[in-house]
């Protein structure tokens, strides 16, 4: 499913597809969909965490892995945001990230 330039999974995708299409898309995150409905997000590190380091098999499900959220809605990047307004905020956006929680 590809809704508004970005890429999303179902559920049912292994996390080798997954990790497969970050790879060639050259992001960490997916948004997971069924029914074109947004039902969470897989991340390389839920891969790697929930995953792998279980000893999990290539095979495993990304809705196995994946993170849930409430109603996920979509997607905004920190790129898109500090480069759709102006210094100010870019630089206001790039302290918070950059700050320590």
């Amino acid at each position: 499913m590809k809704v508004s330039g970005v890429q999303t999974i179902t559920a049912q995708q292994s996390s080798h597809e997954t990790a497969a299409m970050m790879a060639r898309i050259d992001c960490g995150a997916l948004m997971v969909n069924a029914q074109e409905r947004l039902i969470g997000m897989i991340t390389d590190r839920d891969i790697a965490m929930r995953a792998v380091a279980e000893g999990r098999t290539a095979d495993t499900l990304a809705g196995e892995v994946m993170s849930r959220d409430e109603q996920p809605v979509g997607v905004v990047s920190l790129g898109t945001i500090a480069s759709s307004h102006g210094p100010d905020a870019s630089s206001t956006v790039l302290q918070g990230v950059a700050k320590g929680h």
